[in-house]
Formats: structure tokens, sequence, C-alpha cells
């Protein structure tokens, strides 16, 4: 499994240029050691480590029952070293059956059930919130968000006769970067499950699904919805919920 996701890492960081993680980021070097990247058969996303043998990401990066990969590296290359575990998604998790604007999914949260003889140490672990500290935040608190997605977007390519290829190319170099978002006061669609972020300045994109929305070391939300430009507002699957907490604490 490990020379598989190697090759397709190395396929990807082919076409990758360097720059800084979470578009309008900075690097994260040792800031957040839990947070890892997740590697599946549909692509990367992120997560966080709140045990040596339990990550939580979110339900949509892959297909449950898959053995996934984790790696804990603030730059992950093909040389780096991936831990494999089960992706576990809620049992209630139903992609784009929420409302709203965007057809949110629900319950989207999961865990990566690694082998308790294939530990992944870290200096330190992510903490899961108490039920409704979201909303005991209030209105414009600052929040951090930490991933390896989509670092920005090259100009458009041209073909052979030199026209304009219609479209971005995103890139990223897969290195682990934070930033500082606010987050949005207000009731919205969903908004038991799902929190409204600001990200005038810095933007979650594709690949930082999962990452954590932080307040100290604690992962209040994770990444989950972002629009295509990768700008403005993003949404974020709630993890002080009653239904979140059971289901990442009935692996514990």
């Amino acid at each position: 499994m490990r020379t598989l996701l190697l090759a397709g890492l190395a396929a990807l960081l082919l076409t990758a240029a360097p720059a800084g993680a979470v578009i309008g980021g900075t690097p994260d070097r040792d800031a957040h050691p839990y947070v890892g990247l997740v590697w599946s058969s549909t692509g990367i996303c992120t997560g966080s480590l709140i045990s040596p043998t339990l990550f939580v990401t979110a339900a949509h990066c892959a297909p449950g029952g898959e053995i996934v990969g984790v790696t804990l590296d603030t730059a992950a290359s093909p040389f780096s070293r991936f831990t494999p575990g089960l992706f576990v998604p809620h049992p209630r998790f139903c992609m784009g059956c929420g409302s709203g604007l965007p057809g949110f999914d629900t319950h989207d949260v999961a865990v990566v059930r690694l082998h308790p003889m294939m530990p992944l140490a870290a200096p330190r672990y992510a903490q899961l919130p108490e039920i409704g500290a979201i909303d005991a935040l209030g209105g414009r608190t600052p929040l951090t968000v930490v991933g390896y997605g989509v670092q920005g977007f090259a100009a458009a390519p041209r073909d052979p006769d030199g026209n304009v290829i219609p479209g971005r190319v995103p890139y990223s170099d897969f290195t682990r970067t934070q930033a500082s978002v606010t987050l949005v006061p207000g009731k919205f669609a969903w908004s038991d499950e799902f929190a409204r972020i600001s990200a005038s300045r810095a933007g979650i994109c594709f690949g930082d699904s999962g990452g954590p929305n932080l307040v100290g070391d604690t992962v209040v939300a994770i990444n989950a919805y972002a629009n295509q430009n990768c700008a403005g507002a993003t949404y974020s699957y709630r993890l002080d919920t009653p239904a979140a907490l059971r289901f990442v604490n009935s692996f514990r």
C-alpha cells in the first residue's frame, strides 16, 4: 500500500509549485504537530491526530472501509512515512443531502483507525471540544485553520497553437500551513451542524478538507465546504455537537 501511496503523491508533486499552503497562510512548521495529511484513492485531505491510534477528518475524504495513509510530516513527499489506517465515516454521512445554497453534506466527520501495533506518535495531540463550544464563542472569534491543500492557481495554460485553455491550474507543495480566520455570527440553514468562517485574507481550498478549526489545541470544527474560487466564506462541520462527539468518542 505504501508504494501505491508514494506513487500517487509523486505524480501530484510533479505539477506542484512552491508556495505557502492554505491560500494566504504561512508555514505551520511545528506549531500544530498533530495535524496530518491523509491520502486515499480519491486524493488528499487534512486531519487531526487525537490519540496515537485515532485521526479525525471529514467523511467526504474517502470511501468507507478503505485503507488510507496518514503522515504528520510538515512537508509531505514521496519519502514521507505513511501510517496505514481504516477510514470510518459517520454512519449517517450523506453527500449532498443538506439544504441551503451549498447543498451541504450531513454528518461530515470520519475517523481513521490506526492499528494498535502501528501507532502514530506526536509531541501532543489535538483536543475535542465541549458540547456547544462554538455557541459559547460568539461572533468574530479568531480561529486557526491548518491544512495541506491547494496554495494557489497558476495562469491558464496554452495549447500547442498558443490558444488559452479555459480554467486555472491549482498547485500545492503539500506543506502544512496555518492561517487566522474568524467565526461569523448569525444563524443560517444547517447552522446546528456547520459553522460559517470568514476567509477574506486566507482561503480554505481543495485538500484542506477535514483540517481543524482551532481554539488553542481544541478542534471546534473541521473544514468541510469551500467555493470553487477558494475565497470568501467557508463552512466547517461542527465537532461540538452531541452527534459528532458521540461518534468520535465511540472509538476511544
